[in-house]
């Protein structure tokens, strides 16, 4: 059994991976020690106990560590994750520089074979849900793109490229984002928001989409309430 640990990721990467490996985080295989900022590192003495934990179990193979270093971080912090890795060679360090790259970590863990398992959503099916009708996505320029979510999540392409519209907002230039959505409203039935970075939504301008409504602080975290419901 390989068992992977995220280290010093900022919080947001978390809900990405939870949505993608929801099972892998409950079993244990995938283990989080996420950090609010650089200059915040996380629990290195909780990672350690874990770890030394782990390397006790004859049923665990080996061990993956996915340490970021970002650019301003105190070195200290790598050379703590070695020092206590030594010489171990069940155990591999990953060293990282984006603080926000789940699309990396979910590609590292597909190569060693911890894979993301969701259920397709069949292209007739999302179109029923809809009724036919168009889907605005809105998010902060730095978050994960809604058609790549909806891509991880098992959604038909074809579906989503029809369908789905995708609005990119600067965090610094939003003044005018609730202004604009209440007029889009017009256009679009349902409404896709990843909130983090952008503007409080009010419960009147949510009123104004006719069709489905799913905010989260992320991309991932909207997709997967969508998805949810599309199952229900």
């Amino acid at each position: 059994m390989t068992v992977a640990f995220f280290l010093g990721f900022y919080n947001r990467v978390e809900s990405d991976l939870r949505n993608a490996f929801a099972s892998e985080f409950d079993s244990g295989i995938l283990v989080w020690y996420g950090s609010d900022s650089r200059h915040r590192p996380f629990d290195i003495n909780a990672f350690k106990a874990r770890l030394s934990t782990l390397l006790r179990d004859s049923s665990v193979g080996s061990v993956l560590l996915f340490l970021v270093v970002v650019r301003g971080q105190d070195p200290w912090v790598r050379s703590a994750i070695e020092a206590i890795v030594g010489g171990d060679a069940r155990v591999r360090l990953v060293i990282m520089e984006n603080a926000l790259d789940s699309t990396t970590l979910m590609r590292s863990l597909n190569e060693v074979g911890i894979s993301a398992h969701s259920e397709e959503i069949g292209e007739a099916r999302l179109v029923q849900y809809l009724g036919g009708s168009m889907v605005l996505c809105v998010r902060a320029t730095w978050q994960t793109g809604f058609h790549d979510a909806l891509a991880r999540a098992q959604f038909p392409s074809g579906a989503v490229q029809r369908y789905f519209t995708e609005r990119v907002v600067p965090p610094a230039q939003n003044s005018n984002l609730i202004q604009e959505l209440r007029a889009a409203a017009r256009q679009y039935d349902h409404l896709l928001y990843a909130y983090r970075s952008l503007r409080y939504m009010p419960r009147d301008v949510k009123r104004e989409f006719k069709g489905k409504f799913f905010q989260d602080e992320t991309t991932a975290g909207v997709v997967a309430k969508l998805k949810t419901d599309i199952l229900r």
